[in-house]
């Protein structure tokens, strides 16, 4: 007995749990709802990132670029030397390290039905480069590899009608670390794509061609590595991407590197990429009682009816396969919400 009487007393002596109160549940509920939901948004929103408008500086950039390579074609006028006078200048949008082909025409060709001709024989002589522009000729000298045929007087040279191939190469420079650099490279895939001039070799291509000589992407811009490249890839030009910071302003600039002087640009463009602007807050709705909206007699409904009660309440299966309607009308609102209500929890806090 007295044993018994020992435990009685202690259980006597504890303390029952203080039930916890359906508000005070809901509320922490809440909170970690909330900073869960923080936790997940915070690397998609981007918060305490600034929103960079790429869309419009690579609109801009591939633009300028597009508008150095205009569909010519002259003739080489004079030689001095290894110096080609060409009949193109700078009202013909011709610059300084701008690459032409040059080739010889050779005789007609023909149709044997129609006797339509349909063109002329042509005689590759290789990529001249212009070194000096003045307003009516340019000088040119030619980059031809070692025993390559010889350009005369009377030959052509021209930039084709046709989509220049290009690369686009991996972005440098001192202000990307808060740009997204992925997104930037597609914005210049798309423009420049989008100009009509170029035609844009898959980055994928470069990058597994680097992997499969077990290169990394900063090793591509090695001299060596540029005109290996190229030469694989079969583009005329690579495009480096550039980013700059001028007063607190990003700045992407677009050089077009040749193959065999990847050293020095043939042109470069260049572009302010802006913030872009914030989307305004949507204004809250006013708290307005409206009456729900019901139809006229003379209007048709669903063939639904309303389901009949059973003992006690109506189950929710019964109350779904309802007809809204009808249940607006035999049963009153519990609530109105201001705004769309998607979706939400309910719980029987006290267990009855």
């Amino acid at each position: 007995m007295p044993q018994v009487r020992e435990v009685t007393t202690r259980t006597q002596n504890l303390q029952q749990p203080r039930p916890v109160s359906g508000k005070m549940h809901v509320n922490r509920r809440a909170r970690y709802l909330a900073w869960i939901g923080c936790l997940l948004l915070w690397p998609c929103l981007g918060l305490g990132q600034p929103s960079y408008d790429l869309d419009a500086a690579a609109k801009d950039v591939s633009g300028q670029l597009a508008q150095r390579f205009p569909a010519l074609q002259g003739e080489v006028v004079e030689i001095h030397g290894e110096q080609l006078y060409l009949s193109l200048g700078a009202r013909d949008e011709v610059f300084e390290n701008m690459q032409l082909h040059a080739f010889r025409e050779g005789e007609e060709l023909t149709s044997p039905s129609t006797g339509e001709v349909l063109g002329r024989l042509e005689e590759d002589l290789g990529v001249v480069t212009v070194k000096q522009v003045a307003e009516t000729y340019s000088v040119a000298v030619p980059t031809n590899a070692p025993g390559s045929a010889t350009v005369k007087i009377g030959d052509k040279v021209r930039i084709t009608a046709g989509r220049l191939p290009l690369v686009l190469l991996p972005v440098s420079g001192p202000a990307g670390s808060a740009m997204p650099l992925t997104a930037l490279l597609d914005a210049l895939q798309n423009s420049l794509t989008a100009t009509g001039r170029f035609y844009l070799v898959s980055r994928a291509r470069l990058t597994l061609w680097l992997l499969e000589r077990d290169l990394s992407l900063d090793n591509v811009f090695s001299p060596e590595i540029l005109s290996e490249a190229a030469d694989v890839l079969g583009v005329a030009y690579l495009v480096q991407p550039v980013l700059r910071d001028a007063d607190e302003t990003a700045i992407i600039e677009l050089r077009l590197l040749a193959p065999d002087r990847p050293q020095s640009p043939v042109t470069t463009a260049l572009a302010v990429v802006s913030e872009a602007n914030p989307v305004p807050a949507a204004q809250p709705a006013e708290a307005v009682a409206t009456v729900p909206v019901r139809l006229e007699a003379t209007e048709t409904v669903t063939d639904s009816t309303l389901p009949a009660r059973t003992e006690g309440s109506m189950t929710l299966r019964s109350l779904l396969r309802g007809d809204p309607i009808s249940l607006e009308e035999r049963y009153l609102p519990i609530a109105e919400f201001a705004s769309e209500l998607r979706g939400f929890d309910a719980a029987d806090i006290d267990g009855d």
